[in-house]
């Protein structure tokens, strides 16, 4: 499934935080010519036939639908239940808009692993990741569940869930900072550094 299309599901970038941390909306932000937002929908645009973008309000000059969070929920979780609620497709990939380094091996052998789960999220350095993983469809009245309960943790979600948690052994490849996310200035220079390197 490298570099294959995977019909069976769609795949929303999130966008919709209010990045505090980077004091600047960080789907704005530029990082070496191209916003971080774009650079991650070209990560995800070549593997699934249907990509929107999770939006907190409406954003200016994108090419695809936008969906906005669902009501009632905050961060993250917000944006899953409206996308999947959404979604046409048996499967949702979720990707937040600041992880402009994720390949899109990760992403084949991330959707190797769905068979029979609710849920395939990767692990990088002992932390699962459920910003750049696969939910079905089958999962929404889970998140709906926790919204109810003001419980908005996507890692908890990822507890209540069928999850496979694919071990960093079973993914990684060289390059070791694979998922990382670009969420304050610091980790933009370093992003902007290492993009430079690629260039060179």
């Amino acid at each position: 499934m490298r570099g294959a299309m995977i019909r069976d599901a769609a795949a929303v970038v999130l966008c919709g935080g209010r990045s505090r941390r980077m004091g600047r909306d960080k789907a704005g932000v530029k990082l070496v010519g191209r916003t971080l937002l774009d650079r991650t929908l070209d990560i995800v645009r070549p593997l699934f036939a249907e990509v929107f973008v999770g939006v907190r309000a409406p954003r200016a000059g994108l090419d695809c639908a936008q969906v906005p969070d669902a009501p009632g929920g905050e961060g993250p979780i917000a944006g899953v239940a409206a996308a999947l609620a959404w979604a046409k497709t048996p499967w949702l990939f979720v990707l937040a808009c600041d992880m402009p380094f994720v390949s899109r091996a990760l992403i084949g052998r991330l959707a190797r692993a769905r068979d029979g789960r609710q849920a395939v999220a990767p692990v990088w350095r002992g932390v699962p990741q459920p910003l750049v993983a696969f939910y079905s469809r089958d999962a929404l009245p889970a998140v709906r569940h926790r919204i109810e309960r003001r419980a908005f943790s996507l890692m908890g979600l990822l507890d209540d869930l069928d999850a496979r948690l694919v071990p960093e052994s079973e993914w990684r490849r060289g390059f070791g900072h694979e998922l990382m996310d670009i969420d304050t200035p610091d980790a933009l220079r370093w992003a902007k550094a290492r993009f430079e390197e690629r260039c060179r």
